[in-house]
């Protein structure tokens, strides 16, 4: 059914943040299994809007689980420090007064180290802080977009390295902990839209393949520094207790806003689906 056909039926509302990236979804009660219909209405406004949010929606452990379910199996984290016992799938994602850092600070696609990284990544946040504390997406195919039409041409030809030990360092973990390396393509095609994303990130990405070690770091630094600067290809997510965001690792990049210390904010997040990034000599072969 098309969607705006399903968004009718089910008498959902949409609200958008901005007019690319990021909607809430109202009307949709996600702690309860979902229909044929409603799962195949998210995954097309996933694919649309790249970031889903849904407020005041509480939810328990299993209920997270289930709604992670609608996106894919469960992507269990390779080495978070922090998961909830009796549910492995889930990551704790908290923040306290004497927290010395927190996750996510730099621009990253959730486990892109991973020869197949998650689709989709779920958080649920059930305490905030009085103000502050949002996060950020950039919708990487407008960023690809914004970029020159020779750059995205070379950028298309080349493939880089991902490294969990960029962002999470050995020594800081147990022993049995993984932490993997993949390469992947510079720009990837999304598996269900077509669009080209850019899909490299400051916390992930060591080197271009094939480049010396100058020539990577400059055009690394130079995407970065478009990332970060492309207003018009961001949203931003300010949370409230008991919201719950669904993002598309596939097309965004994100990255925590960590300004409201000496204030709580905890949270749970899932990841689902898995997949190989392919990039354009992938599919033309």
């Amino acid at each position: 059914m098309a969607l705006n056909a399903l968004i009718d039926d089910l008498g959902i509302i949409i609200k958008p943040i901005t007019p690319h990236t990021g909607a809430e979804i109202v009307g949709l009660d996600i702690s309860k299994p979902f229909t044929t219909q409603q799962t195949e209405l998210l995954q097309q406004l996933l694919a649309r809007y790249h970031v889903l949010t849904f407020c005041n929606q509480p939810l328990t452990h299993d209920q997270l689980e289930q709604f992670g379910l609608v996106w894919g199996e469960l992507y269990r984290h390779p080495n978070s420090p922090s998961v909830v016992p009796g549910h492995p799938d889930i990551m704790k994602v908290d923040s306290t007064p004497d927290s010395k850092t927190i996750t996510g600070l730099l621009w990253h696609s959730d486990i892109s180290c991973a020869p197949e990284p998650p689709d989709v990544s779920v958080l649920h946040v059930t305490v905030t802080p009085p103000c502050g504390g949002d996060t950020m997406f950039v919708n990487m195919h407008k960023a690809y977009l914004a970029l020159s039409e020779r750059m995205r041409v070379f950028l298309e030809t080349l493939r880089a390295t991902h490294d969990s030990t960029v962002s999470h360092k050995p020594e800081y973990y147990e022993k049995d902990k993984k932490f993997p390396h993949a390469v992947h393509p510079v720009v990837r095609i999304h598996p269900i839209t077509g669009e080209k994303a850019l899909f490299v990130s400051k916390s992930f990405t060591s080197k271009i393949n094939g480049l010396t070690l100058y020539e990577s770091e400059a055009i690394l630094e130079m995407l970065d520094h478009h990332i970060s600067h492309a207003a018009q290809c961001q949203a931003r997510i300010s949370w409230t207790p008991n919201q719950t965001t669904v993002w598309d690792n596939r097309s965004t990049v994100h990255k925590a806003i960590w300004d409201y210390q000496p204030h709580y904010r905890h949270g749970f997040r899932v990841t689902a689906g898995r997949s190989i990034p392919l990039g354009v000599a992938d599919i033309t072969k």
